[in-house]
């Protein structure tokens, strides 16, 4: 199956073309409409978290429960290649490699990056940046590049070393499923775990690549004019400036008649509902109160004491989460989105990766209850949310608009709030 000459000289060729397509057609995919591609595989990487989380959990225990049963029991002493043959590397030369090739780039960056990241939130925690949430932060880092990972190596490099230097059975990861199937590993199932083998990777590189590359333009941009990277605490230090000092025109005092009127007419679908900047949150208690499972979402300080504040003196419970919704992402997709502060608050620049987070947070044939808040001025906050630009930010091919023209609801100063359905696609 090997080819003998040419450019695929040694490669196996079937395999080989089936990886390359495959490949290319994700990366076709990407790059013929990027922020749909986005949507779709955001989605899919929430429900297979939703889903399968507890089995992620449950596998890298025990993989380093079997790497120590292997160690300290009599197959540690297993040698890997022939009885007669000495090792190649010694111990320095070989732990300089795995910590050279193994880790690289990637411990340099997330021992840093990693911890402050669940510091400033994560589903571990109510509120970021707090105690808590520090020693949180330490503990998901631990995890992630600890003995858990370490074990996951060690297993998967054994299998290959054992089964090809021991066993003299092909360097790939197909070798490692003679024990169950025998020389079918040379048939259409070998074939298929190598393929899973050189696929499955491709994600997570190229993910990890483009957080490096963000990395270092980052560190270029003082000295090579590119603009800085906006972060978790810039955004936060000017809202909680603005709670303080009462700067919150969008805040209409009350909750929106528009909620009362989809909650009389049916028009909330499912039971988990997400309040995307929250703010003061008399829509979330209402929700809570109407028996619906809230998660509200501000990056203030201040507005997310006041909301669990009101809560507590209506009877009603709700999930309250501190958090940059730009860089936030639940572990389940929601049945339902109200929108109503959080659009008009943000800056116009920021509104498409917003579309694209509530297109995430939703399930396929999730609502999107919206209210685009019409000032009719330039500047903000609060912006001006024209119909025809809102059409064109949430387009069709991605949101189900409603065939009927707009609620229109009056707002505090002379302005209006016209109230869309949208349905995700």
């Amino acid at each position: 199956m090997r080819a003998q000459r040419g450019p695929l000289k040694g490669l196996n060729v079937p395999l080989t073309a089936a990886a390359v397509i495959v490949v290319l057609g994700f990366l076709t995919f990407g790059a013929w409409d990027p922020a749909y591609a986005e949507g779709v595989f955001q989605a899919a990487s929430t429900w297979v978290i939703g889903t399968f989380k507890w089995y992620y959990i449950g596998v890298v225990a025990f993989f380093l429960a079997f790497a120590l049963f292997l160690m300290f029991s009599r197959f540690g002493d297993l040698r890997l290649g022939d009885d007669d043959r000495p090792p190649e590397f010694s111990y320095f030369a070989w732990f300089s490699m795995l910590f050279g090739a193994g880790m690289g780039i990637g411990l340099l960056f997330w021992s840093i990056a990693e911890p402050i990241w669940h510091f400033q939130g994560n589903p571990f925690v109510e509120e970021g940046e707090t105690k808590a949430a520090a020693e949180t932060a330490m503990r998901l880092t631990y995890f992630h590049w600890g003995l858990h990972p370490w074990a996951i190596y060690a297993i998967v490099a054994l299998s290959l070393a054992f089964f090809s230097y021991r066993m003299k059975l092909p360097l790939a990861i197909r070798s490692a499923l003679y024990p169950l199937i025998g020389k079918r590993i040379y048939g259409p199932i070998g074939h298929a775990a190598d393929a899973a083998h050189v696929l499955c990777p491709d994600p997570r590189l190229a993910s990890r690549e483009a957080a490096h590359a963000a990395l270092l333009a980052a560190g270029a941009g003082p000295a090579g004019g590119a603009a800085p990277m906006t972060g978790h605490e810039g955004r936060r230090t000017p809202w909680e400036a603005r709670w303080r000092e009462g700067r919150t025109g969008w805040d209409r005092g009350g909750a929106s008649p528009a909620l009362g009127y989809w909650l009389e007419a049916g028009a909330i679908p499912g039971e988990r509902i997400l309040v995307p900047g929250a703010g003061s949150g008399y829509e979330a208690v209402a929700l809570a109160q109407a028996g619906f499972q809230v998660t509200a979402v501000d990056i203030a300080a201040g507005a997310c004491q006041r909301l669990r504040g009101l809560l507590a003196a209506a009877g009603a419970e709700a999930e309250v989460v501190q958090a940059d919704l730009l860089h936030w992402q639940p572990a389940q997709a929601f049945d339902a989105v109200y929108e109503q502060t959080c659009l008009c608050a943000l800056d116009p620049a920021d509104w498409p990766a917003y579309e694209r987070c509530l297109h995430q947070w939703l399930r396929p044939g999730g609502a999107l209850l919206a209210q685009f808040l019409q000032t009719g001025e330039e500047g903000g906050p609060p912006h001006h949310c024209p119909l025809p630009a809102m059409e064109r930010l949430f387009p069709p091919e991605r949101w189900r608009w409603p065939d009927e023209p707009p609620a229109c609801w009056p707002h505090p100063g002379g302005r209006r709030e016209e109230a869309v359905r949208l349905l995700r696609r």
